[in-house]
């Protein structure tokens, strides 16, 4: 069975064999930039845990080292929202 999907823009990157989407926008503005960053930075920075963190990127339940560098790296290419 073969499935297509269709996306708007570059709202994915396509890692082999699957589709992926962007991750970082914890405050939901549609950018992933500063602001996002340093909302990683602040929970990561007093070891904040917990099943469902806007700011836990890879959900292993803390915010870390890990999701801070996701966001940096998508922020610095300026991954945003693309809409029609």
């Amino acid at each position: 069975m073969l499935l297509q999907l269709e996306f708007y823009g570059e709202n994915v990157v396509l890692i082999s064999p699957a589709y992926c989407f962007y991750s970082g926008d914890v405050n939901q503005d549609g950018a992933i930039d500063l602001t996002d960053v340093l909302l990683i930075h602040n929970d990561g920075g007093i070891f904040l845990t917990g099943q469902y963190l806007t700011t836990n990127l890879n959900g292993d339940s803390g915010t870390d080292l890990t999701d801070l560098l996701m966001a940096y790296n998508n922020s610095t290419n300026f991954v945003s929202v693309q809409k029609p």
